[in-house]
């Protein structure tokens, strides 16, 4: 039958995406299902470019979010190498390199961090504007020092470890503040931005911005070049058991039969599974600069989340311009709080950065993530692959970068042995027509 599927993948998301062709790739008769007329065009297409190699989350006392972004990077070595435009490998002296290469996914332009000293304005206590100010304070003020240590130590390793000996997941988080060097620590400049810089160090560390786009590309070139299928403004209904071991799909378009059903569709997932108590959609906003006001990748690091804020420089069409993120969440259905920490966003926004005038093009969007979670107040960066019923399955990326990670412990998961770490690339494909920009990229060339 011709709509018949061993997998049929509902949500065209880079989770969604990147399974579909993991599972192509190794063999299967996959389609993916996307409700848009682009794949990646709600969150996979709403972040601000930010691959993550674990530096960020290294300040986390616990080490499981730097030992699951760090494993990621070696998911990717391991199984997508083939890929021309994936740039990371290792030397002959076993560091980690970043290939400047046509089409890189991974742009070789360290994200520097730009980090507040106890003796910073943020911990001064007399400033407290309450009781709960006051002891938040002072317990920062105590154990900052620790965290920042544990955080250079985990850079230092991470950029000295030998990725040809042990499993670097397993071996970099375990550093800590006993490993602490001065080494990599640097001055800061305050060309661009507005700050004490008295009361700051500059660190550089081993995240890198991205360039999306190619990677999206490239996993659908793959997908189709080994007989995988995708299904866009394409909606799903509903499911049923037509026998133990196939499903019967419904969409908008045509009904479709599977041996099994994978869901990605982020923020919508809770829509199609009977658990949804356990899913939380988050959304944060992202401030939208042009021309750029900074060529630096920045963040502000201080554990106030209020006074955290990234930087990241993007160009699209030769345009240059800033997407700048800070700590701010709140829930996706709660309208008050996300308009409060949009307009703060903006508001810290236009005290850092020095380069902002009456002319600059100034804009804001949210962006949304899903996270299954653990326990009330608790933020879950890590993927999620969870069979909710026999054969029917959610996966979650927790980030863009995690995906990869997520569609192989999926497969894995799923079939019990390792998917195919071997593609055959049609480069003549043309699929332009399955990929749009970045949201952040579209707002600027409309501003134009």
């Amino acid at each position: 039958m011709e709509n018949k599927y061993d997998v049929v993948i509902i949500g065209g998301g880079i989770a969604g995406l990147t399974i579909t062709e993991l599972f192509s790739r190794s063999g299967h008769n996959v389609l993916l299902i996307e409700s848009k007329d682009r794949l990646c065009s709600e969150a996979s297409g709403s972040h601000h470019g930010w691959f993550h190699f674990g530096s960020l989350y290294s300040i986390f006392p616990k080490n499981n979010f730097m030992r699951t972004l760090v494993g990621g990077l070696e998911d990717l070595m391991n199984y997508y190498s083939d890929f021309e435009g994936m740039n990371l490998s290792i030397n002959n002296s076993g560091k980690l390199n970043v290939n400047k290469i046509k089409n890189q996914w991974i742009r070789d332009e360290p994200i520097s961090y730009l980090v507040a000293s106890r003796n910073n304005e943020d911990f001064n206590i007399m400033k407290s504007i309450n009781i709960i100010s006051f002891f938040q304070k002072l317990f920062f003020k105590l154990t900052w020092e620790f965290s920042l240590k544990q955080f250079i130590s985990r850079h230092n390793s991470f950029i000295k470890y030998n990725w040809k000996k042990k499993l670097a997941s397993k071996e970099i988080p375990k550093f800590n503040w006993l490993n602490y060097s001065k080494k990599y620590i640097g001055k800061p400049s305050k060309n661009d931005f507005n700050f004490n810089i008295n009361s700051h160090f500059l660190l550089d560390g081993f995240d890198r911005p991205m360039n999306p786009i190619n990677i999206i590309k490239d996993l659908i070139k793959s997908l189709f070049s080994s007989g995988g299928k995708i299904e866009l403004n394409c909606t799903y209904k509903n499911y049923k058991k037509i026998d133990n071991d196939l499903f019967e799909i419904y969409t908008s378009k045509e009904n479709y039969l599977a041996k099994k059903i994978i869901f990605t569709s982020g923020k919508n997932l809770k829509n199609h599974l009977h658990e949804k108590e356990k899913f939380s959609v988050m959304a944060s906003p992202l401030v939208v600069i042009y021309p750029a006001v900074s060529t630096q990748h920045i963040v502000r690091l201080t554990p106030f989340v209020d006074k955290t804020i990234n930087h990241l420089h993007h160009e699209i069409n030769g345009i240059k311009y800033s997407v700048i993120g800070g700590g701010y969440v709140a829930p996706a259905n709660d309208d008050k709080k996300i308009n409060e920490i949009e307009k703060k966003l903006k508001e810290i926004t236009l005290k850092f950065f020095k380069n902002i005038d009456k002319n600059s093009y100034i804009d804001s969007y949210i962006s949304y993530k899903t996270e299954l979670i653990k326990s009330p107040g608790e933020r879950n960066y890590q993927y999620i692959v969870k069979e909710v019923k026999d054969n029917i399955y959610t996966v979650i990326p927790g980030k863009f970068t995690l995906s990869f990670s997520a569609a192989i412990d999926c497969y894995k998961k799923i079939y019990k042995k390792d998917p195919s770490n071997k593609i055959y690339l049609n480069e003549s494909l043309n699929v332009d027509q399955y990929v749009g920009n970045m949201r952040h990229a579209d707002m600027v060339l409309l501003s134009i």
